[in-house]
């Protein structure tokens, strides 16, 4: 029992009233979209929760959030609503980016695409490019964190783009060696599907973005596979030609 004699509140009671007062608070103060996003977030699914089909339809368990990192969260929430009323949009970049790393290592990579994406979308809005960079490079790692290729394609093509179009090599570079790994697997699986017209296609992106990054291993890679799938196809000179570069 507790010092006081009566019963000991059950597991996640201090935690649900920390959850139900920081709601009020945050209302209280104004911030009605922090309110919004702080309840959803301190609400959602478990991302690592096991589905428990007879409880609650497969959706998986309510997330139980720790009262410091409900601090956090609501702090960078609120931070950030506060900084957008003053028009301060690079604190409003960093309470969202705050937020999206947090939820990567809380291993929540879903919840935290949706705060990069906020990033891009503030970097775009005030021609932030510098900013735009980051955030596409950091959404193109996290899908590849969560094996959606495709995503993570398209999100570093468009670090690349920006970061020739504003003559920044050191971002070419980073853009260029993200896309040699995730223009390999894509490769790859081709290969493996006996898609070889893709996988030339793919494993030809791999060798420019290579060049671009001057890696030469994965220079020679992509030039032993161009080999390897041209002859397949019965393009004999032009595997040739490959296997003469690597």
């Amino acid at each position: 029992g507790t010092p006081g004699g009566g019963a000991e509140a059950p597991p996640g009671a201090y935690a649900e009233a920390d959850r139900r007062r920081l709601c009020e608070e945050i209302l209280a103060d104004g911030y009605v979209q922090s309110f919004v996003d702080f309840f959803y977030l301190t609400h959602r699914p478990d991302p690592n929760a096991e589905p428990t089909p007879m409880l609650d339809g497969g959706a998986g368990r309510e997330i139980e959030v720790p009262p410091e990192e409900m601090l956090y969260v609501r702090d960078n929430l609120t931070q950030a609503e506060n900084a957008r009323r003053q028009g301060d949009t690079s604190t409003v970049y960093g309470a969202y980016s705050n937020l999206a790393q947090h939820f990567q290592k809380v291993k929540d990579p879903k919840t935290g695409v949706y705060f990069y994406e906020k990033c891009l979308e503030i970097s775009r809005l005030t021609g932030d490019k510098r900013g735009e960079m980051a955030a596409n490079n950091d959404l193109g790692l996290i899908y590849q964190g969560m094996n959606d290729v495709n995503s993570a394609i398209k999100f570093h093509e468009r670090h690349l783009e920006l970061a020739t179009d504003g003559e920044v090599p050191s971002e070419e570079n980073v853009a260029a060696k993200e896309l040699i790994k995730v223009y390999k697997k894509v490769a790859g699986t081709k290969e493996g599907a006996n898609d070889h017209e893709e996988a030339v296609r793919y494993y030809q992106k791999c060798l420019e973005a290579a060049r671009l990054a001057q890696e030469k291993r994965s220079e020679g890679m992509a030039c032993y596979r161009l080999g390897g799938g041209n002859n397949i196809m019965g393009e004999a000179f032009r595997a040739i030609l490959f296997l003469q570069k690597f």
